[in-house]
């Protein structure tokens, strides 16, 4: 079957189509703030009508199409390779960059259509854990308002470095629940740097989840899912600015000029200066509960809950494959085989994304940094340990195939806990 062919655009007004320096000139009127009456409102991706979903794929078939800057291989390339993969993993830079990149990747789709606005997924709900990845992605083809089949270009992308495509190999969806909790403990975070680590290991976690190319940085931009993945972190970052609006941006990162994207941290800080918002600025703490006639929502016992307890990673590195730290309390003979699920001596996962052949490449100098990364385990170790009572971690480190590997191969610093 050969791809569609989009004759829609024959039918586009000529608004509709734009030149690049037309997109940048709009792009810089949203930064600097003559824009905000026209904000686009980014939503998650099962609440676009038939329409919507329906400019979406046509917008990323055109854009597979399109050559140079403005393409999906020159993007894609930004943040592995072919380029010198300029994404700022392990770096409070990270949130900032990404949430650049994304408006980079929309503005190239509206090039195309002036109505596509880039959807999120949020795999942290229970639609996500019941089904995994949506059909929206996992189809290979699709029906669409016209009544045809076609190849759906959301299934996978192409990588002309590679001369091949992008391939998943997801996980169970019932592991996403996981996924969920890690976010949940990064949402609780208190200062900056607490959270962007906490979310990009939240982040990473779902790249290992998806697995195929979206567990090689060097190739994870194109996977179609990555930008609806990333949205979705955006979107929890934005989320928890609005909760914590005394949390401040270090200096550093705001005058920082974010590489090649040309706009510094401080310009990437608020969505509505770069012209979109959400549709749903929410991430639930407890369920969502109907009051009764009298205005009442019951959730049960609340327990006051005793400190927290954070295990800590220190000085991981970034490395070629992608692995998990899997996380045991007061259980030494743990391995790869041991049970995870309902078991109280798990504590949870770290998840390091790798980064491919883009390990050791220039810039940024943070493929070669080392980076602490943290877990909550207060569950295992407040449900387990009575006053006086020895506390050990078992850590098990596996590949994505689930086979254990030795903590030789490595860059494990030490680890500790804090409360």
């Amino acid at each position: 079957m050969a791809p569609r062919v989009c004759s829609l655009l024959n039918h586009m007004p000529s608004t509709c189509l734009s030149t690049n320096r037309q997109a940048d000139f709009e792009l810089r009127k949203t930064m600097t703030g003559n824009n905000l009456d026209t904000l686009r409102i980014r939503k998650e991706i099962f609440s676009l009508d038939a329409q919507e979903l329906q400019q979406l794929r046509i917008a990323f078939e055109e854009i597979k199409g399109t050559e140079g800057e403005a393409g999906y291989q020159h993007i894609a390339g930004l943040y592995g390779l072919p380029s010198p993969a300029f994404s700022p993993n392990y770096s409070p830079l990270f949130l900032p960059w990404m949430r650049a990149y994304l408006v980079k990747f929309e503005r190239a789709l509206r090039r195309v259509n002036a109505g596509v606005v880039l959807p999120y997924w949020d795999w942290t709900s229970d639609e996500a854990r019941a089904n995994g990845i949506p059909m929206i992605f996992a189809g290979e083809t699709y029906e669409d308002v016209d009544e045809g089949v076609w190849l759906n270009p959301l299934f996978r992308g192409p990588i002309e470095f590679k001369n091949g495509y992008t391939q998943r190999a997801p996980k169970s969806p019932a592991a996403l629940r996981r996924l969920s909790d890690s976010v949940h403990y990064a949402m609780r975070a208190t200062n900056f740097a607490s959270f962007s680590s906490r979310l990009e290991t939240s982040s990473d976690g779902l790249h290992c989840w998806i697995g195929g190319a979206m567990a090689d940085s060097a190739c994870a931009a194109y996977d179609p899912i990555f930008w609806a993945h990333y949205a979705n972190i955006d979107r929890l970052w934005a989320q928890w600015q609005r909760e914590s609006p005394d949390a401040e941006i270090p200096e550093s990162v705001k005058r920082t000029v974010l590489v090649p994207l040309e706009i510094t941290g401080a310009e990437a800080i608020d969505t509505r200066q770069l012209g979109y918002d959400y549709d749903d600025q929410r991430f639930d703490l407890t369920p969502v509960l109907t009051p009764d006639s009298q205005g009442l929502a019951s959730f049960g016992p609340w327990n006051v809950e005793p400190p927290p307890a954070t295990l800590w990673l220190k000085g991981l590195r970034l490395a070629r494959q992608s692995y998990e730290i899997r996380a045991f309390i007061n259980l030494p003979e743990a391995n790869a085989e041991t049970d995870i699920e309902d078991n109280p001596h798990f504590a949870g996962s770290i998840y390091i994304m790798g980064m491919g052949n883009a390990v050791g490449t220039s810039p940024p100098a943070a493929h070669n940094r080392t980076s602490d990364r943290s877990l909550d385990v207060s569950g295992p170790v407040h449900g387990l340990l009575s006053p006086g009572q020895e506390l050990t971690v078992r850590l098990v480190a596996l590949d994505t195939s689930g086979k254990e590997i030795s903590f030789d191969s490595i860059a494990l610093r030490g680890v500790s806990i804090s409360s």
